[in-house]
């Protein structure tokens, strides 16, 4: 009895507003009035019984005509009508959101589901699947062929050499209006790889970087593996204990930085050398190092948050 009371409340208060004035409806609904968007909603369905009767006017001759004026009212409509006993469908769309290739594939959907219910009326309406077995066939089997035949000893160092001969002036690193194409990025850090095999870089030797993301941390963490060296990543909010502790444990005696960041990275027995300090490597040659660089050598560590005890190496090669 309860629920009847409130439902007919209900009902004599939509009674009460039904003559609510468009206008002050809009202006509940959207604040921000787009005048060439529909205040309420973006899609139609639209259902009609056509009655294709003839028109016939004494001394005229009546012709039906269907009239496109290439203009869609909406995002989306979708009109049906039934007419001799056929039901017929026409989908109208804004061609400044829906691509002819997608309104296609909706429409086939939509057939897709029609027929699924037609065949099999008792089936629950979230079983109904909307592809067909081709277009799941084309996903599973087609779409998700992402299997690329790769030469895996080829090093991250060697091609990125390989597209800086063939896409040489093509960008290859963008960061806050700094651009370096590929060539800039080979020839710059073939700079401070020779600076550091000058300065006794050995192979598998573990290097520093303590940088914030920029094009000189790219530079520099290239420069490193060209050397034939492996970098070690430092956040420069770590902590100066942090830090230490990292130098020490990994034997590290050379590290690239950035100019504001010196001093954050200079510890005793540590050599600590300027990335963006471009005067510093200008005399070396831009050509690449001869080093042979092989799937089992060093790449990078990487250190554990410590949260178990002390923090401890992750060493990965250039294999992985």
């Amino acid at each position: 009895l309860d629920y009847l009371q409130e439902l007919k409340a209900y009902c004599l208060q939509a009674f009460e507003h039904q003559t609510y004035p468009f206008e002050e409806l809009v202006q509940q609904v959207e604040k921000e009035r787009d005048l060439s968007r529909n205040p309420l909603f973006d899609t139609m369905f639209a259902w009609e019984q056509r009655d294709r009767s003839q028109l016939r006017i004494r001394g005229l001759d009546v012709q039906r005509q269907d009239i496109h004026s290439g203009i869609a009212k909406f995002d989306l409509t979708l009109q049906a009508w039934e007419e001799q006993g056929q039901m017929g469908f026409a989908l109208e769309y804004a061609t400044s959101l829906f691509a002819a290739s997608t309104v296609e594939r909706m429409g086939q959907h939509y057939m897709q589901i029609v027929q699924e219910i037609v065949q099999s009326p008792e089936q629950p309406i979230k079983e109904v699947c909307l592809i067909s077995a081709e277009e799941e066939r084309l996903l599973r089997d087609g779409f998700n062929q992402t299997h690329v035949d790769e030469d895996w000893s080829q090093s991250v160092v060697a091609l990125i050499e390989a597209q800086a001969s063939v896409r040489g002036d093509e960008v290859a690193v963008v960061c806050e209006g700094q651009r370096l194409t590929y060539r800039e990025l080979n020839e710059r850090a073939n700079q401070v790889a020779r600076f550091l095999l000058e300065r006794g870089c050995a192979k598998n030797e573990i290097v520093g970087i303590v940088a914030e993301r920029s094009v000189a941390m790219i530079i520099g963490l290239l420069a490193i593996e060209k050397a034939g060296g492996a970098y070690l990543p430092i956040d420069p909010a770590t902590p100066a204990e942090r830090i230490q502790y990292l130098f020490e444990d990994s034997g590290i005696r050379t590290v690239l930085s950035q100019s504001r960041l010196v001093d954050q990275a200079a510890f005793a027995g540590v050599a600590v050398y300027d990335l963006e300090d471009e005067a510093q490597y200008a005399s070396y040659e831009r050509t690449n190092p001869d080093v042979q660089l092989q799937p089992d050598d060093l790449a990078y560590v990487l250190y554990t948050s410590g949260s178990t005890g002390q923090p401890k190496g992750v060493m990965l090669t250039h294999g992985g």
